[in-house]
């Protein structure tokens, strides 16, 4: 079966709190804070987006807490809950491959697989921190972070296909009975990992969960690539994503698979308004909130510490000497590809102040749309037609409400997004084909 490209894929970032219009709570009990997820969640599905994304960053941030208390969560917990409170979208989990096992991977994503009847995703991350709480006390390197994750996919992957399909049959009315010899060991031994025995949850769904993958380094392309379904990335402009676009699908077809096996989804924030100057006034509310400058910083030295514009005002040219080279974020032991973005974003304005660049940052490196909705609904009919992505992961901006209720149905009319759920399985209604591991003994 050949993967399907028909619709905009659509992926739904799991923070109310990045939406103006969602940020307060319902009322002041403990248990608003999850019942503004739940709706949030339910939201997206009558909207027929494909996913709701729970991101997880292993650590404690005290400017995370203070900007958004109620939200943190261990995404499996969450993710689960909201199985029993959505029926068809699906359910994307984030965890590492530097501080998790790959067995409680795969046990944990197959249940959440089962629970949900087949709408489960895994988000496989190598961390950039988290070694301070997990250990080791020394982050390993990007290659060997790669290398280790290579190998932990292709033991979850293994562990999830131990069962067959038709391990278990189903008789209406009677318990269901299991063929233990289509049930096999996978007796693997690698250079990180040793695991004999078949996964100890039961195949209930034919499909496998879908990979998810943020590559967006040159390691991590290949590996996206690679290993990918579908790859979260920050791409703020229509350059820069086409040329995204370009080099990763090359990659996916150079390695044997379709270029439409892999997903491409960078992050969007959308400011939708009657007229383009209340959009255009609604996204420049955020430049005057109280800490957005000094929240900016802190992005900087958390995501990017190589700049060093501590000593600058805001009005102050950001000198050219004070930004360091591509050779130098390449060399970071951490996250690499953000760092390259924002240094493409403060070299591509001629004398860039700091507070231009700051609120030229705004989002993270990821795309800004701004206007009408007709304008909004071009610029994702764009994006898509001339093939600069094959969706968006929704980020946030000024109102989800009308996101969903006057954007989402001009894509309709456009024949970009679904009418209806086509499927069940979160692989289906994605369009993708059944995962097949190429394994390689070189990494």
């Amino acid at each position: 079966m050949a993967p399907r490209r028909e619709y905009l894929n659509l992926v739904l970032f799991d923070r109310p709190s990045g939406w103006s219009d969602k940020q307060q709570a319902h009322d002041s009990s403990p248990g608003s804070a999850f019942r503004r997820i739940v709706d949030f969640a339910q939201q997206a599905e009558r909207a027929k987006l494909d996913a709701f994304f729970k991101a997880d960053f292993l650590g404690f941030d005290k400017d995370h807490i203070i900007n958004d208390p109620s939200l943190l969560g261990e995404p499996l917990a969450v993710t689960a809950a909201l199985a029993s409170v959505t029926d068809r979208i699906g359910l994307v989990v984030t965890a590492s491959t530097s501080f998790f096992e790959p067995y409680n991977v795969a046990r944990q994503i197959a249940t959440l697989h089962n629970v949900s009847g087949g709408r489960a995703g895994w988000n496989a991350v190598t961390s950039f921190n988290g070694e301070v709480n997990f250990g080791p006390t020394t982050l390993l390197p990007p290659a060997e972070r790669y290398a280790r994750a290579a190998e932990f996919i292709e033991v979850v992957v293994k562990l999830w296909d131990s069962w067959a399909p038709d391990a278990l049959s189903f008789t209406d009315g009677q318990a269901p009975t299991v063929d233990p010899t289509r049930i096999r060991n996978i007796d693997h031994v690698g250079r990180y990992y040793s695991v004999e025995q078949a996964l100890d949850v039961s195949r209930l769904v034919e499909d496998l969960p879908v990979v998810f993958q943020a590559g967006a380094s040159e390691e991590g392309i290949r590996f996206a690539a690679r290993f990918g379904e579908a790859v979260f990335v920050a791409t703020p402009d229509l350059a820069h994503a086409r040329s995204y676009y370009d080099t990763i699908k090359g990659l996916v077809e150079a390695g044997g698979r379709h270029r439409d096996a892999l997903r491409v989804l960078p992050g969007i924030r959308t400011y939708v308004a009657d007229t383009e100057k209340e959009a255009l006034d609604e996204y420049r509310q955020v430049f005057a909130e109280p800490n957005f400058y000094t929240d900016r910083l802190k992005f900087l030295a958390r995501e990017a510490p190589f700049f060093d514009f501590a000593d600058l005002d805001l009005d102050d040219v950001i000198p050219a000497e004070r930004i360091p080279s591509r050779e130098t974020f390449a060399s970071s032991q951490r996250r690499i590809s953000r760092g390259l973005l924002l240094r493409d974003l403060v070299t591509e304005v001629d004398n860039i102040t700091l507070r231009q660049f700051l609120q030229r940052i705004r989002g993270s490196g990821h795309l800004d749309v701004i206007g009408t909705p007709e304008q909004v609904a071009d610029v994702f009919a764009e994006w898509f037609t001339v093939r600069a992505s094959d969706g968006f992961t929704l980020h946030g901006g000024n109102s989800f409400d009308r996101l969903t209720d006057q954007v989402i149905p001009l894509l309709r009319d456009k024949g970009l997004v679904r009418q209806e759920y086509e499927a069940q399985s979160l692989r289906e209604n994605l369009g993708l084909e059944p995962y097949h591991l190429t394994v390689s003994r070189t990494d």
